[in-house]
């Protein structure tokens, strides 16, 4: 590998797209009173090569299979859930907490498939698996907004990021993903 070479993904299946790091959103740690947008820029260039919001969404979710054989992600995704919940003062029922699991699991995928590209720096967030949250957590905050009302909605908003957030660190804990929440 030269000087100027990148480095090459893990797998061809995590392959994405170069991008310069000023078009990538730069890490945070999620805050309640901050909402995340989508990278307009890179959704246009998405959809102009055809590939809709549920393009990048299915390449994520098509590689559950890839990291599941490597470790059981269950406890993660859980441990995840549960330090958010934690961090809003939310008691979740069985379907809250099924519906926090699940963006929590495709956030951790979607972090894990963009480490695994080794297309961007640990600080940057690339701006196709970063829509791809958006699209996800869009559809499904859509479905079920009820059992968190006004109050626990963030969190919501959120649980995707913070998945992705202990897949793309190198050394996260989900206590440490929501120690700014309530700032």
């Amino acid at each position: 590998m030269g000087i100027f070479s990148k480095p090459k993904p893990i797998d061809p299946m995590f392959t994405l797209p170069s991008v310069m790091s000023r078009e990538c959103v730069e890490v945070f740690l999620p805050r309640k009173s901050a909402f995340p947008m989508s990278n307009i820029r890179w959704v246009e260039i998405q959809f102009s090569k055809k590939q809709g919001q549920d393009y990048w969404v299915d390449k994520i979710s098509e590689s559950e299979s890839y990291f599941s054989s490597k470790s059981d992600l269950s406890p993660i995704v859980a441990a995840i859930a549960q330090a958010g919940c934690e961090a809003d003062g939310f008691k979740p029922d069985e379907e809250a907490w099924l519906t926090l699991y699940v963006l929590a699991k495709f956030g951790l995928l979607a972090g894990m498939f963009e480490k695994a590209s080794n297309a961007t720096k640990e600080k940057d967030c690339h701006p196709l698996p970063w829509n791809a949250l958006k699209f996800y957590s869009q559809s499904l905050r859509d479905e079920d907004k009820k059992p968190f009302g006004e109050k626990h909605r963030m969190l919501l908003t959120y649980m995707v990021y913070a998945g992705y957030l202990m897949g793309k660190l190198e050394k996260a804990s989900p206590e440490y993903i929501f120690s700014h929440w309530n700032d």
